[in-house]
């Protein structure tokens, strides 16, 4: 793999996202399907140039000169015969909207098979994985002009993937999978991992080695690679206990297993994982929320070295030097937590403080999505002198009649002495991403946006705000979820900005535990 860091240089690797700021135009896909176009070249008064509607559930979006390609999670009626994917289910698209004199017109569309993994820009080609229950799908895009996308190469792989990790180089993909055991003579969960080789600029994919690992796969800061070993953490549902992996992958053709870590935290499910350097921070949980520090100095014999047991569970680590900024639950599951750990001394690991927002009913689009927590470096926020975490709450307010889903944004001071609250703000619609914008800070909604004055963090006022046409505030409303399929009845209440759907949610109490058991961090 040499010459990773030329390679990395010329191609960065982007994520998509649901907003993206090109020059003085801010483009928000709104989770209700609309695209808009806002001029922010003065940040206290944000103006809407244009709104396009698009049909299917939104999912992310990148711009290219001026240009936008969605990638839209969900079927559409423009893709009901998918004879190119020899007749696939066809349940995502990318498609391509040119933003010419001020006005945004859909282009191309592109139909795909199965639902979106993940997808990254990668110099100019993009990668979109998808996957259905038998197979999976990696497709590069030539994006050079959004208004000219081209397939340019497809590998399909059989069984489903469930998580991707993509570099300037090497696209790996994580399949979920069984192996038969006669020691045990029974399945166990699994994981094939598989290099798929994306070093041409051109987009021309060629498919290496894969391994197969003990433990299920989990969410994407469950993997990392570096230019010599790839690093994962499984989850064993059978001895329900966590296992971190390092394999050589400097001969992608045969990929080894070098080592195998203990099993991590024995009947506890798998939360947050963070790789930094030669060190993995795991999270696990049951009654309590173990945090473990796992060495990776010797790529043959990883090993806890230092653990500390504390209330509730980590969602998502943040790393910061010799401290470590997580958002999770609290005591019991209940509220969203925001907590500042000390990890100088990484065999005996230390909880700085702590804060707790809310109670049973608050939820945080940043407990799901990482990238809804966002901090703030110092100066980034006006004349701030610490480092923010701005934060996404959304609550049940039962004070009326009626039941009212409320979201506001909520600061966290951090500093060397942890974290602080400081001041919030309400906002209509789940809020789903801040950004900085000048000193400004940006608040991105469902169905709007807020420009907010943070110099002073514990009073934050509005400059401004408008709103993203075609959208409405749902406020508290319906939907059935789980893995055992749609419900009506027998279910309970909770609040969540999560998946899409602002406000209240049904489900019944097993799909919850089923659901619970299954979140990927």
């Amino acid at each position: 793999m040499g010459g990773a860091a030329e390679v990395a240089e010329e191609r960065p690797v982007e994520e998509l996202d649901l907003y993206r700021v090109d020059g003085d135009r801010l483009y928000v896909y709104s989770r209700q399907g609309v695209l808009s176009v806002v001029d922010v070249s003065v940040p206290t008064a944000p103006r809407l140039i244009d709104a396009l509607p698009v049909e299917g559930r939104a999912g992310e979006l990148f711009t290219q000169d001026g240009n936008v390609v969605l990638v839209i999670e969900e079927r559409t009626t423009q893709c009901e015969e998918l004879v190119e994917w020899q007749n696939q289910s066809q349940q995502s698209e990318v498609a391509s909207v040119m933003f010419r004199d001020n006005a945004l017109e859909l282009g191309q569309r592109y139909c795909l098979p199965g639902e979106v993994i993940g997808s990254r820009l990668v110099g100019n080609i993009l990668y979109v994985v998808t996957h259905d229950w038998e197979q999976t799908w990696v497709v590069a895009f030539d994006a050079t002009a959004a208004d000219n996308l081209t397939v340019i190469d497809v590998i399909v792989l059989n069984e489903a993937a469930h998580e991707i990790h993509v570099t300037a180089e090497t696209l790996f993909v994580a399949q979920e999978t069984n192996t038969y055991s006669s020691e045990f003579q029974g399945w166990y969960p699994t994981t094939r991992l598989t290099y798929i080789d994306i070093k041409n600029p051109a987009g021309d994919m060629v498919q290496r080695g894969s391994i197969t690992l003990a433990g299920a796969p989990q969410g994407k800061f469950h993997l990392d690679a570096t230019d010599t070993h790839f690093r994962i953490v499984t989850f064993d549902s059978n001895m329900w206990a966590s296992l971190l992996h390092v394999i050589d992958i400097t001969e992608p053709d045969s990929l080894t297993l070098l080592g195998s870590s203990e099993p991590i935290g024995y009947g506890e499910q798998l939360y947050a994982t963070r790789f930094v350097d030669d060190r993995a921070y795991v999270v696990t949980f049951r009654r309590t929320d173990p945090l473990w520090v796992i060495d990776l100095s010797d790529p043959t014999s990883p090993h806890i070295i230092g653990e500390l047991m504390v209330p509730g569970w980590s969602d998502f680590i943040f790393p910061r030097g010799d401290q470590l900024i997580t958002v999770g639950h609290g005591d019991g599951g209940t509220g969203v937590a925001v907590s500042a750990f000390n990890v100088a001394e990484p065999a005996n690991p230390t909880l700085i403080n702590r804060i707790e927002f809310g109670d049973w009913n608050t939820q945080s689009e940043a407990n799901e999505d990482y990238r809804a927590a966002q901090i703030y470096e110092p100066g980034q926020l006006a004349d701030t002198t610490h480092a923010v975490l701005a934060m996404p709450m959304s609550w049940e307010d039962y004070s009326g009649e009626s039941v009212r889903c409320m979201s506001y944004v909520q600061m966290v001071e951090l500093g060397e002495d942890g974290v602080t609250a400081k001041g919030g703000i309400d906002q209509s619609g789940a809020v789903r991403r801040t950004l900085a914008v000048n000193g400004e800070l940006y608040s991105i909604s469902d169905v709007g946006l807020l420009s907010v004055d943070a110099r002073n963090l514990d009073e934050l006022a509005v400059s401004a705000g408008l709103d993203f046409p075609g959208t409405e505030n749902r406020g508290c409303e319906f939907y059935y979820m789980g893995d055992f399929g749609e419900f009506a009845d027998g279910g309970m209440f909770f609040c969540s900005a999560s998946n899409g759907h602002p406000g209240m949610a049904l489900i019944s109490a097993f799909a919850l535990v089923a659901w619970m058991r299954r979140r990927r961090r």
